[in-house]
């Protein structure tokens, strides 16, 4: 595959930064989950995490989302069950060693637009067809052809997901690039591949960077929080419109609809 189809090697700049914010959200996210938890009328609730691109546990020698996520939810003792998908055997095996016998965790091999509806009947079957609470975290890396936004998309649709949050970490100047790129087939932008997901409201972070990271929240909270540290907007808002416009086209595309 040419290489303006792959985002894998531009990632690592940028890692230290994206997992601090990843831990700062988190931080935040599950106090306030915990609270609507002890609330709820659930039986044994728990909060189920999904890690669609879980990695090797501690990539370039830092915790990995995977274990930022297990160590801050033992901070804040919430009850959680996690899946961690990952498609490298090395990677499995090294997250393995990481997570060891926690009972609470299950890293599962394979293709993540395979395994995500998998484990959302391994949730749906624990609880007899009901809503439990949830964060899916996707973190794609690779070619742009393979992000698993159809499956989230699919997945959103699907009773078990109604209450669990859509966080989603990419770069926009990449898809931007291959969706301009002749020789890559993948036509999609970013605002129509989030707009394919069934949540009421999304949040974008500022974007980071020449390649445009971005962290975007999908939740069916209402009023969700704005982290002002990021300078989080809503996508409902002008200038979340705006943002998402900036986003998903590029400057000549903007400048041919007179948008500037």
């Amino acid at each position: 595959m040419d290489n303006d189809c792959d985002c894998s090697a531009m990632c690592s700049e940028h890692t230290p930064e994206k997992q601090r914010n990843f831990a700062y959200f988190l931080g935040a996210y599950l106090k306030s989950t915990k609270s609507i938890i002890a609330r709820s009328r659930l039986p044994g609730s728990s909060l189920f995490y999904i890690d669609m691109n879980s990695g090797p546990g501690a990539p370039y020698g830092q915790e990995g989302s995977p274990l930022i996520f297990i160590r801050h939810a033992q901070s804040v003792n919430i009850p959680y069950k996690a899946f961690l998908i990952e498609e490298d055997l090395r990677s499995v095996d090294s997250l393995r060693v990481y997570v060891k016998d926690n009972p609470n965790v299950h890293v599962l091999p394979g293709d993540n637009n395979l395994i995500l509806p998998q484990c959302l009947d391994r949730i749906g079957s624990e609880y007899g067809g009901l809503s439990p609470y949830g964060l899916c975290y996707a973190d794609p890396n690779g070619p742009i052809d393979q992000l698993p936004f159809e499956a989230l998309a699919a997945a959103s649709l699907r009773r078990e997901t109604r209450v669990m949050d859509y966080l989603i970490h990419i770069s926009a100047t990449i898809i931007k690039r291959v969706r301009c790129n002749k020789q890559c087939a993948f036509k999609s932008d970013l605002n129509s591949m989030i707009s394919k997901i069934n949540k009421k409201h999304w949040v974008l972070w500022r974007p980071s960077g020449p390649f445009q990271w971005v962290f975007l929240w999908g939740t069916n909270w209402e009023n969700p929080p704005l982290f002002k540290k990021f300078g989080c907007v809503s996508l409902k808002s002008p200038e979340g419109q705006n943002l998402i416009d900036m986003l998903s086209r590029s400057e000549p595309e903007r400048s041919m609809s007179g948008v500037v």
